[in-house]
């Protein structure tokens, strides 16, 4: 979109981790009717987007050595 390089790395993979997990938390209170769980499901996905967000970053700011 902006036309600048993303950079990938490992820890790139975490956000995805934590996403799915979350998910998996949310679709799984739901069935159990744990409306706790939903909500704590809700929190993850929002930390998901953020450590998303900061790995982004981090990529534009620290390029990978070469």
């Amino acid at each position: 979109m902006l036309g600048l390089p993303v950079h990938f790395r490992p820890i790139s993979y975490v956000p995805l981790a934590v996403l799915h997990a979350s998910l998996l938390l949310r679709m799984a209170s739901d069935l159990a009717h744990w409306p706790a769980g939903r909500t704590w499901g809700a929190a993850g996905n929002g930390v998901a987007i953020g450590l998303f967000l900061l790995t982004v970053i981090a990529g534009f700011v620290f390029p990978p050595r070469k």
